[in-house]
């Protein structure tokens, strides 16, 4: 890493060209330069990462996924849309570690309580945006910290039930505890002031902790309320609408589970294409809904599409890859042929003991699974 002599000409260059440093740190995570963890799963597969963020980054879209929640005035808000090159660039001249973005960020905060005061609403965007890195980088306390300096401030100069104020309840909630996070966002949810646009992030993470504490009925329906915005204010084939699916999927009959897994592989591939990791992703969840349902033969070619497609695109190594092979053995051991299931099993248990060590969960259910056909 470049520490130090490349500090100074980290933040002039980002000044100069007037480029976030959330925009920069998720770039950071996407292409894994200092916090491989933030590769995480969606389920049990672990085969939910950030390429949408990457392609966002690279591509001329803006890496931020959150704007939503990016209210208010503030100098970091003009996003300078990053082509390939760009990134690239980046990356190789910098190598920007998490201790070197997690200053820059801090003093940027400091330079704004310094030059417009501790309350005012350019100092609460810089805290914010330090929540926001802080929760990619997986520090929550840290991160709830700077999220509630920044909505004291916004409830102080907007008020508690401006449209500032409610999206920095809702970026708190995110990384608070379960009774705090509930708290906040049916506060939020309960004001006159909120919207479609914020009422999406609100509903689908209330409904996630409803589902964690184990009540589904809940969860079903705050998911089918955001599911609702999130089509009527970015479109029945946005990538909310594809993401709530998935979570509704979680918490209903098999049969639904199938059909909302269904229209979440469609939307992936209007907006990806058939051979994008995200678009296999789907097909790997709609295979695991297919064998609950005793569906083998359709489990198995769901399962083999996106083979294909992890292989085609991220490699045959990829521990996605063996995602898709176990699932396939899977509907072949259902089917009564463990004969044919018994090799992909051994090359997903290699491909896992050698990218994420013996001692992972899924290496060790792969080992499981094949034992199980002795």
């Amino acid at each position: 890493m470049l520490l130090g002599v490349y500090d100074k000409q980290l933040v002039a260059w980002l000044s100069r060209y007037r480029i976030s440093m959330y925009s920069l740190s998720r770039v950071s995570v996407a292409t894994g330069v200092y916090d491989k963890s933030a590769i995480r799963s969606r389920n049990k597969a672990g085969v939910h990462a950030p390429w949408r963020r990457i392609g966002k980054a690279c591509y001329g879209v803006t890496a931020r996924r959150n704007s939503h929640l990016d209210v208010g005035p503030s100098y970091y808000r003009g996003l300078v849309q990053l082509n390939f090159k760009a990134v690239i660039w980046i990356v190789l001249a910098f190598q920007p570690d998490h201790a070197l973005l997690r200053k820059v960020y801090e003093d940027h905060v400091s330079r704004c309580e310094r030059d417009y005061g501790a309350n005012d609403p350019r100092t609460a965007q810089a805290a914010r945006d330090l929540g926001f890195f802080l929760k990619e980088a997986g520090d929550n306390k840290a991160a709830a910290g700077a999220f509630a300096k920044g909505l004291r401030i916004d409830q102080a100069k907007y008020g508690a039930d401006a449209p500032q104020s409610l999206a920095g309840m809702i970026a708190l909630a995110a990384v608070s505890g379960p009774v705090d996070a509930e708290a906040l966002l049916r506060r939020s949810l309960a004001s006159k002031s909120m919207n479609s646009q914020l009422a999406i992030p609100a509903l689908s993470t209330l409904g996630d902790l409803r589902f964690a504490a184990g009540d589904p009925k809940g969860a079903v329906s705050c998911w089918r309320l955001a599911l609702q915005h999130a089509e009527a204010v970015r479109g029945p084939e946005s990538e909310d609408a594809e993401r709530i699916l998935y979570s509704l999927s979680q918490a209903v009959d098999v049969k639904e589970s199938i059909e909302l897994l269904a229209r979440a592989l469609a939307i992936a591939r209007h907006l990806w294409g058939d051979r994008h990791p995200e678009t296999a992703t789907c097909e790997v969840n709609l295979a695991h809904a297919l064998l609950k349902a005793g569906r083998n033969e359709d489990a198995a070619e769901q399962a083999r599409a996106a083979l294909s497609a992890f292989e085609a695109s991220l490699g045959p190594r990829h521990p996605r890859v063996a995602v898709a092979l176990s699932t396939i053995a899977e509907a072949l051991t259902a089917q009564g042929n463990a004969r044919a299931a018994e090799p992909l099993y051994r090359r997903a248990w290699e491909i896992d003991r050698q990218a994420l060590g013996e001692k992972d969960p899924r290496t060790l259910e792969d080992a499981r699974a094949l034992n199980a056909l002795k």
